[in-house]
């Protein structure tokens, strides 16, 4: 019982003498450490990628000088200045109606939604006028001249003195532009392909045909004697009187 005790006691004598030690260190603790100098951040440059220069804008191309156009069955070739500038209702594509009236002065013109507006106005009413650049007229429609000066023409001056071109308007090319000459027949007989395919009379026929008889034509007899006698005039007074005298 009494060496419990002595056991008991050294176990707590122990058991001090390990707190007093740690005691007196957490007192005593670490020297107190210098604090370190900030350390500065160097951020890399950032790269941005690089932009295209902006695009030009791009010019827009000249307009060919104008052309008045009528119905392709008008049978006028040339039209005046003054005439165009009191031409009710005269079709101009939108965007060159400002161009239009710069040339013609104070006039009455409408403004059609494009070139090809214009041209299908024209081609269906033979009373209308209009106006469109040089390359844009077309088979529908036919062009005239202004005070004299035709811009199609092979014999064109190069456009020289023209009315109706704007500041920098192009002009064809005289040299480039070529006189077409169509010709044509105009057949009053329609029955020539009856007569030639299914009467079998060859293609000669419509040629030759006036130098035929024709088909339900009866030939013509030449007059006998006795029917020349028949139709002959009577005798005149002096025939009878010598026929008397000889006998």
């Amino acid at each position: 019982m009494k060496a419990l005790r002595v056991a008991a006691a050294l176990v707590a004598l122990v058991s001090l003498a390990l707190l007093s030690l740690l005691y007196s260190a957490e007192e005593a603790g670490d020297p107190p450490r210098e604090p370190r100098p900030p350390v500065a951040r160097t951020e890399e440059p950032r790269t941005t990628a690089a932009r295209p220069p902006p695009e030009e804008p791009v010019a827009p191309e000249p307009e060919g000088a104008l052309v008045p156009i009528a119905h392709i069955t008008s049978p006028r070739e040339d039209v005046s200045m003054e005439e165009l500038s009191r031409t009710r209702d005269l079709a101009v594509p939108r965007e060159l109606r400002e161009a239009a009236s710069g040339l013609l002065g104070p006039s009455d013109l409408e403004g059609m939604e494009s070139v090809g507006a214009v041209l299908d106005r024209v081609s269906r009413d033979p009373a209308a006028l209009g106006l469109v650049p040089w390359e844009e007229v077309g088979p529908r429609v036919k062009a005239l001249s202004v005070d004299g000066q035709a811009l199609l023409r092979p014999d064109a001056a190069a456009g020289e003195g023209y009315p109706l071109r704007p500041a920098g308007a192009t002009v064809p090319d005289a040299g480039e532009l070529r006189r077409v000459v169509v010709g044509g027949d105009i057949v009053l007989d329609r029955g020539q392909s009856y007569a030639v395919i299914q009467q079998g009379r060859g293609l000669g026929f419509p040629s030759t045909a006036a130098t035929r008889p024709s088909p339900g034509a009866r030939p013509r007899r030449a007059p006998t004697r006795s029917s020349a006698s028949s139709t002959s005039s009577p005798p005149s007074a002096g025939a009878r009187a010598a026929r008397c005298g000889s006998t």
